[in-house]
């Protein structure tokens, strides 16, 4: 499991980073992740609809800037990195409110390291 806010690696079903101290709300969620259409042990009595994450990200013009002259220097661009990972963050919790809120406890298309 990564830290959404300064990227540490930490222990599967924390609920507080290790390095930077924030709380991994995303942790203490009772959902049952899998990718595949079965999974083993439990039956899926019905389907109540589908869900989706998304999160529009715009940069403003200094974020863009720095990202340029990272990506002139070569290497990773930490900018857009921290984006896509907040953005991610965002879209799975955004997805787990809408399953909640048709009444789901699982979605299919997650898997536990995406958590």
């Amino acid at each position: 499991m990564i830290c959404p806010k300064c990227g540490a690696e930490v222990p599967e079903g924390s609920r507080y980073c290790y390095k930077c101290g924030s709380q991994l709300e995303f942790a203490s969620e009772d959902f049952l992740i899998a990718t595949t259409p079965t999974i083993p042990g439990y039956k899926i009595r019905k389907v109540l609809g589908v869900v989706t994450g998304l999160v529009p990200r715009t940069r403003g013009f200094l974020g863009k800037f720095i990202a340029e002259i990272q990506s002139f220097m070569g290497g990773e661009i930490s900018a857009f990195t921290y984006e896509l990972e907040k953005a991610r963050m965002e879209a799975i919790e955004r997805l787990k409110s809408k399953a909640k809120s048709i009444g789901g406890k699982r979605h299919r298309r997650l898997r536990p390291r995406d958590f």
